[in-house]
């Protein structure tokens, strides 16, 4: 376990130096400003939220021990929004004023495996979480 501190050098909580290597290979130049540990049937999940140095934006990563980041949102300028976007956004709501702008990216963690059986060859894919999700016959 690796003991990680909050910028003000309170103590956030006993991660994993697999999770703090992780953090700070995605996110070099971020501090982290809380942590929030959850767990569910065994399984771990860490709920961390990072400030960019180097513009002050504000950023969160789900981690989970069994499968690695699963989550990342980022604070978006308006300005920076994708044209399509922004036009689908204008278009429904014609006067809206933006608060504020998050780009969240969900990342799905599936476990493809190839094997034989006297069925013939098959993909099977499996959840972290031990759950079937698809099989697949193969030539």
């Amino acid at each position: 376990m690796f003991l990680l501190y909050l910028r003000g050098g309170e103590k956030a909580h006993d991660l994993p130096e697999s999770i703090v290597a992780l953090v700070r290979k995605v996110f070099p130049e971020a501090d982290v400003t809380r942590v929030n540990r959850d767990e569910d049937d065994g399984e771990v999940e860490y709920d961390i939220r990072l400030k960019s140095r180097a513009d002050g934006r504000s950023l969160f990563v789900e981690v989970r021990t069994d499968a690695g980041v699963t989550e990342i949102e980022e604070e978006t300028k308006p300005d920076e929004l994708p044209p399509k976007v922004r036009k689908t956004l204008e278009k429904a709501f014609p006067r809206a004023r933006i608060d504020n702008a998050r780009k969240r990216s969900d990342i799905r963690v599936t476990y493809n495996i190839d094997i034989n059986t006297k069925g013939g060859r098959r993909e099977v894919s499996i959840s972290p979480r031990g759950r079937i999700l698809e099989v697949e016959e193969r030539d």
